[in-house]
């Protein structure tokens, strides 16, 4: 049997009632068989899956999860729940809850590792406007509390190997990766350039690499290698755009009225003689990603296009 819409009826003319909520676009948690090509949903409950990531034997995994698909305001609101998922019994488990949106999940050891804000305390519905820092929890959820970063910095990305961790961190005007190996921190590599992606391995040796995306003011961002000393450039993207050489960028500094320090970057025209630039200013905020120089800083790439047309730009952190 089935059912034809008569010309003139509310499903044919389109305006039925919307429910909210009634018919979420969910993130499933799939298992893929690459020999039947064939796809396995792992469990049905109605949860927005973020991330997994599995244990050293692949034996389990954790997910985070959302109430709903919708944009940052469940994770805000409600915060992000943590589920423990059996290879082999497909049962999700839920263990725990972070009260605010959770990144970078990594599970190294016996302990899982995590990017949020500094949640722990009250949640203050849609706004997040503080820097993220690393939490570190037990499998369980037992013993969860910051580990490192989120005072006068903000982690940003995070990384991990067979015994290590790897972090991006952003302070002051520079960009860092760093190591933590036993509980230590130790700087890898830093720049005033922005890093705008990131990978690190383990050679075996004890040398790692460092594969990182850099650009300039004037120069679209390019893929280099560090393994110790000095950048390799991997690849020659934009060299058009960068023969140019349409701007130059420095890091100004300022004290606000109650002498809170304060920093931000200065983008100026490259062929301009000195002088009281046409200046816009693009507030951002942080230390939550703040701005580090780079060719194409948020804001919809306009800083390149107002640097060639003459204006300056200013983005304060």
């Amino acid at each position: 049997m089935r059912t034809l819409l008569k010309k003139g009826s509310k499903h044919a003319q389109k305006d039925d009632a919307i429910v909210y909520g009634a018919h979420w676009d969910y993130n499933r948690l799939r298992c893929a068989n690459l020999q039947t090509r064939t796809t396995l949903i792992l469990f049905e409950e109605a949860v927005h899956v973020n991330e997994f990531v599995w244990d050293t034997k692949s034996d389990q995994l954790i997910y985070v999860s959302q109430r709903t698909p919708q944009f940052k305001n469940p994770a805000l609101e409600y915060g992000d729940s943590f589920g423990r998922l059996s290879r082999e019994s497909k049962v999700a488990i839920n263990t725990w809850s972070f009260p605010g949106p959770v990144s970078h999940l990594s599970w190294l050891g016996e302990y899982l590792y995590f990017l949020g804000g500094p949640f722990l305390g009250a949640v203050v519905p849609g706004k997040n406007n503080s820097a993220s820092m690393i939490y570190k929890v037990s499998q369980d959820g037992d013993q969860l509390a910051p580990f490192v970063y989120g005072n006068n910095d903000c982690a940003t990305g995070l990384r991990y190997g067979a015994d290590f961790l790897a972090v991006q961190v952003q302070k002051d005007p520079m960009d860092h990766i760093v190591l933590i190996s036993d509980s230590t921190p130790s700087d890898l590599y830093g720049d005033t350039y922005a890093i705008t992606t990131w990978d690190i391995r383990d050679t075996g040796d004890g040398q790692m690499v460092l594969l990182i995306g850099q650009g300039s003011p004037s120069k679209p961002t390019n893929l280099f290698s560090f393994q110790g000393h000095g950048l390799c450039q991997l690849s020659q993207h934009g060299e058009g755009i960068a023969k140019l050489d349409v701007a130059d960028s420095e890091t100004v500094y300022a004290n606000a009225r109650d002498n809170t320090g304060l920093d931000g970057l200065l983008l100026k025209p490259k062929e301009a003689v000195e002088q009281p630039w046409p200046t816009i200013v693009l507030p951002h905020g942080g230390p939550l990603d703040r701005v580090t120089m780079a060719f194409d800083v948020p804001v919809f790439h306009w800083r390149p296009w107002l640097a060639a047309a003459g204006y300056a730009v200013l983005r304060p952190n």
